[in-house]
C-alpha cells in the first residue's frame, strides 16, 4: 500500500471516527454516515457534478466508509450503535431456535 493511499485511508478513518463521536445517529446508519462524508467531499458541486464524482470514484468509496466504521466500532465499543446491542440480545434466542 503506497503512502498516498495510507494518507487517504487514515484521513477517511479520522473523518469516520469524528462523525461517530459527534453524531451518534451515524453509528446505526451507514447511509447517513456516507451522506455526511460525501456532503463535505462534494462541497461546492452541483448535484449532477456530485453524482459524476461518485461514479468516477472521486468521492470516498462506500465500502471503505462502511469498513472503517466497522473497524472503529470493533476497536472502540463506545462508538457502537444500538443496533448491535439489539442483535446481541436476539442472538441467544435465535441460537435456541436453530438448535430446536
Amino acid at each position: 500500500m503506497g503512502s498516498v493511499k495510507n494518507h487517504l485511508t487514515k484521513s477517511l478513518k479520522d473523518r469516520v471516527e469524528a462523525y461517530l463521536r459527534s453524531r451518534p445517529e451515524t453509528r446505526n446508519s451507514d447511509r447517513l454516515l456516507m451522506a455526511m462524508i460525501w456532503d463535505i467531499e462534494s462541497l461546492g458541486l452541483t448535484r449532477m457534478e456530485m453524482l459524476a464524482s461518485l461514479i468516477e470514484g472521486d468521492l470516498s468509496n462506500p465500502e471503505s466508509i462502511r469498513r472503517q466504521r466497522q473497524l472503529l466500532q470493533k476497536e472502540y465499543p463506545e462508538l457502537r450503535g444500538t443496533n448491535q446491542a439489539h442483535r446481541k440480545a436476539d442472538e441467544q434466542e435465535i441460537r435456541e431456535m436453530v438448535r430446536a
